[in-house]
């Protein structure tokens, strides 16, 4: 009966072990989702809040003194939609989210590649890629 719940056990903690890379997965597509969220209402701060270094110093200016800018985002996000497509990790704090953004039904969608680096225990956006 032991070596039953040994291996119950055993077979337990493996398959949490299995997920767990899923489970950071989940965290940084969330980040990816709210950062969308932002863009769609046009909530500028909201984006600053997602975003690292150097995105933070290419986007700063844009976004902390331009009022109107707020009204550009809701305008181009209004009725864009995205599909994460995958997530992959490239260091130990950094990940690269692939997304597909749909600005129309006629176009195709922009491949963008977001690129997240953990800081004090959350995801950041520190760069943004574009495939042409």
């Amino acid at each position: 009966m032991k070596k039953i719940s040994f291996w119950i056990l055993v077979l337990m903690i493996s398959s949490l072990y299995c997920r767990m890379p899923n489970l950071h997965a989940q965290e940084e597509e969330a980040e990816i989702e709210s950062f969308f969220s932002y863009l769609k209402s046009g909530d500028r701060e909201g984006v600053l809040s997602l975003l690292t270094e150097p995105l933070l110093s290419e986007r700063r200016e844009l976004l902390e003194d331009n009022p109107e800018y707020s009204g550009f985002l809701k305008e181009t996000y209004r009725s864009a939609s995205i599909k994460i497509k995958n997530t992959e990790e490239i260091g130990q704090d950094k990940r690269a989210v692939n997304v597909d953004i749909y600005f129309s039904d006629q176009e195709p969608p922009l491949e963008t590649k977001f690129i997240l680096k953990r800081e004090n225990g959350s995801w950041k956006i520190s760069e943004e890629i574009q495939d042409s």
